[in-house]
């Protein structure tokens, strides 16, 4: 019994020696962590999206046809509370209907919705 004792020390004597060496070798001045601030990168406001929306939505969703996007209001109370907006745009993809967003505006459209849609 004290012979498997010993064996069974010594291996975690080793263990303790070698886990103190692997640590102590490693700071964090030599690995510095890098954190992206997305809030600085994707800022985007409704006033940049707008454009957009002219282009590939008030053709159908305009003044005087609803669910009507030419205001921000409008569009805020009819598509973006209730995630119409999120679900047709930017997960299923079938809006706008006429045409294919391109990735950098489906980017836009993620950030602006990331940011909660800002006005």
């Amino acid at each position: 019994m004290r012979k498997v004792m010993g064996r069974a020390g010594a291996a975690f004597g080793g263990l303790l020696i070698f886990n103190a060496l692997v640590f102590s070798a490693c700071t964090a001045d030599e690995v510095p962590l890098q954190v992206v601030d997305t809030t600085a990168t994707c800022a985007v406001t409704y006033t940049q999206i707008q454009p957009m929306l002219r282009r590939y939505c008030e053709g159908c969703h305009g003044t005087g046809f609803p669910p009507d996007v030419s205001n921000y209001a409008t569009l805020k109370a009819q598509y973006l509370d209730n995630g119409v907006f999120e679900r047709r745009v930017i997960t299923r993809r079938d809006m706008p209907s006429n045409t294919t967003l391109t990735a950098a505006e489906i980017d836009s459209i993620i950030c602006w919705r990331d940011g909660g849609y800002p006005e």
